[in-house]
This record gives C-alpha cells, structure tokens and sequence, in this order.
C-alpha cells in the first residue's frame, strides 16, 4: 500500500515523498526531489527477549542487510550520500534525533561544510517524516512486528534460553520458568502455532506425559532418567524394563523443595 504527499523543507521547497507501508510494521518513506532522493525506513526495533516491541530504528537506505553501506537507494542530499540512522529510539521523547548517527558515505566529504549542511537536511527530513509516522496506528505497527517475526525469535529463544545443557543454566530455577512463560507468550504470537502437548490419556497402553527436556544421564551404576528441572536422577534405565513403566516411575517424581 503506497501514499503520495509533499514535505516541506526550508531551503529545498516541497520534496514529494512516497510512503509505503510493508509486512512486520515497516513503514519506507521514498523522497524524490532533484536535490535530494532517496529512501527513509521507520521499522518496530525489535528485540528476543520483548514480546511487543516499544521502539522503532530509523535507517537510511532500503534493504535488511547488516552493513549500512550496502542498503540500497541511500538518501542523497545535494551530491553528497549519506549512511547511518538510529535504533531505540522512542518518537515520543523530543531528543530522540540525538540518536541519530549519519555520516557521508565518502570519507572526502565528511570534513566538508556541505557534508555537514547534508546531515543537518537528513536530519530535517528525518524530523518531518517521524511527525507523518507518529499519526499512524504505531500499536498495530508494532503487533505487526511482533507477529511477522515471532517464529524466528521463538525459535532462538528456546534453543539460546531453554534447550541448552542444564549445567549450562546460570539462573535459577524461577529464571528458567520465566523463560518458559515467555516462549509460551511469544509462540500466541506466531501465525503457525505449535499443537500443543497433549494432556495424559486413559486409554489403555497409552505412555505417561512427562517433559519432552527429559534426559539421559550416566554414572558407576548406570543409566539414569533424569529430571530437566532440578537434574535429579529419578528411574535407572535397566534391560528388561518397558518405556511405560520407565515413564509412569519418572511421571511421579516432584523436584526436592531443597532444589530450585
């Protein structure tokens, strides 16, 4: 969805921009007057460990990759291109410009009184175009973010804060929960939830529920279940013993209070 408009700046007069509004809340600002052209994006600062983002990145140039260089259709004012924006940065605060950080793409130009006249109309322009940002429905931007990219942060958070190694847990256990609650949060989130665990079913010969994080330990006696939470080793693993009868001892095992 694209809108035409004009902003008006003091020494270049009107400046047609064309706003575009993509997938995930991002809003891109393309200006094309003959001094200065070029793309503004406005996108939800979206972080793992926050379910809704609160704060936006203001990036000159087009494009997601990581190098600010290599955007593309960079802002150029009067000649000079420039590279750079902003993350964290919350509209509702009057400093927030300070956060800015543009620069001249080429070094020649960034001792220069027109690379300095250039960053300060970027900066300008940045200022106009957060004022036509800030009359949007930015809640539902930022619940756009935070659905379009709930699959992949779900998916490192439970591989960087839940599947790792118990002994790799520098938290607590309430720490560990926490993290749980908030992978169930952010898994509402996604567009292709998980099913979700099935509860225990009477019928005959169906398996006890118990963690899917249940692991295998080992030691002089044996083999062990062991209990993802408190690393207790709760049923031996000898020949012989069916899988139902290994679950249902390790099902009735409750962490010691002692344990976190």
């Amino acid at each position: 969805m694209t809108f035409d408009d004009f902003v008006e700046l003091p020494d270049l007069g009107r400046v047609p921009v064309t706003e575009q509004r993509r997938p995930g809340g991002v809003i891109a600002y393309r200006v094309s007057a003959a001094e200065l052209f070029g793309t503004v994006v406005f996108k939800p600062d979206v972080l793992d460990q926050q379910l809704v983002p609160d704060r936006v990145i203001v990036q000159l140039g087009d494009g997601e990759h990581v190098l600010a260089t290599h955007v593309t259709n960079l802002l150029v004012v009067r000649g000079i291109t420039l590279v750079g924006g902003g993350d964290a940065i919350d509209l509702d605060t009057t400093s927030w410009p300070l956060r800015l950080r543009l620069t001249p793409l080429k070094a020649a130009d960034r001792a220069t009184a027109g690379g300095a006249a250039a960053v300060r109309r970027a900066v300008a322009l940045c200022q106009l175009l957060a004022s036509r940002y800030r009359s949007l429905d930015r809640l539902a931007l930022m619940r756009a973010a935070a659905q379009h990219t709930a699959g992949p942060r779900l998916k490192r958070w439970v591989h960087q804060q839940i599947l790792i190694p118990p002994q790799m847990h520098s938290g607590t256990g309430e720490e560990l929960a926490a993290a749980y609650r908030f992978a169930e949060a952010l898994q509402q989130w996604s567009p292709l939830p998980l099913l979700p665990t099935p509860p225990a079913c009477a019928c005959a010969g169906a398996l006890p529920c118990v963690s899917p994080d249940t692991y295998v330990t080992a030691d002089d006696e044996g083999d062990w279940l062991t209990c993802p939470t408190c690393d207790q080793k709760t049923v031996m693993v000898t020949p012989g013993t069916s899988v139902g009868a290994l679950l249902g001892d390790h099902a009735a095992h409750t962490c010691r209070p002692d344990l976190p």
